[in-house]
């Protein structure tokens, strides 16, 4: 390991093809290269004036996070955590703000974050939008451990640590979001595949306005028909019902 690379926080995706370590700053790692690269460098306004000790990978490895900086799978920085002021505002007293635990995890498909604060709080993030799309509010304390917080692959169920011993939250669903489409480019009538969550059987995508074939494989992943539409960059929108929706502009290439 490279002098000056952390060793607080240790994560690998679900392949083993990349190991991200974090600590006083944020490194990662190729086992097949054996090969070191340290992270983006982040200013002291990146990390809320505390060092890097909090970094997470999805299982997908397609995005990782160092405190509140998502990076995408080249290193590059692609969007921060935006944090609500009416939860997080430096305003508020002292007492009014929420101890954040040091610790994240993404879903394995990288489209949700996941951070628990103190006294009984766990905030899911948007990574693509880097916003907050649910607050999970507990009965019993969480606990300040090092790691109070895993979640399974989908993102559906969440296990902390609390005074009560092991509490586990059962979402009705994941929030809808994505983690990536790959390829991100391609010519009208190819397939692509969707990673995400809160996906449904009944799940519609369209391309700019343009509905898509859509088989369902699982909650995180969707394999797509890219319809007949005019080449260049498309937004790409899923729907689970009329009430459901999550969009992402310039998401797909029609070549």
């Amino acid at each position: 390991m490279p002098l000056g690379c952390g060793v607080d926080d240790v994560f690998v995706d679900s392949a083993g093809d990349k190991v991200v370590v974090g600590g006083f700053s944020y490194c990662t790692y190729s086992p097949a290269t054996d090969t070191w690269s340290a992270g983006p460098a982040l200013s002291v306004s990146d990390l809320t004036n505390r060092p890097v000790a909090r970094a997470a990978i999805s299982g997908d490895g397609n995005v990782s996070v160092a405190d509140n900086l998502f990076v995408d799978s080249q290193g590059v920085p692609t969007g921060v955590v935006s944090l609500p002021d009416i939860f997080h505002s430096n305003d508020l007293p002292f007492f009014a703000n929420l101890f954040d635990l040091d610790r994240r995890k993404l879903n394995d498909s990288g489209s949700l974050l996941y951070i628990p604060y103190s006294p009984m709080f766990v905030d899911l993030f948007d990574v693509k939008h880097g916003q907050q799309q649910l607050r999970v509010v507990l009965k019993e304390q969480l606990k300040n451990v090092w790691d109070n917080l895993t979640i399974n692959p989908a993102g559906d169920q969440i296990f902390v640590i609390t005074d009560a011993g092991l509490t586990m939250i059962q979402l009705d669903t994941a929030p809808l979001a994505v983690g990536s489409i790959t390829p991100l480019a391609g010519a009208a009538g190819s397939t692509i595949q969707v990673r995400g969550s809160g996906f449904t059987p009944g799940s519609t995508v369209t391309f700019n306005g343009s509905p898509a074939v859509v088989t369902f494989v699982d909650t995180s992943t969707l394999s797509v028909v890219v319809p007949a539409i005019p080449a260049g960059p498309t937004e790409v929108s899923i729907k689970n019902g009329p009430a459901t929706a999550y969009s992402l502009d310039n998401a797909f290439t029609v070549q």
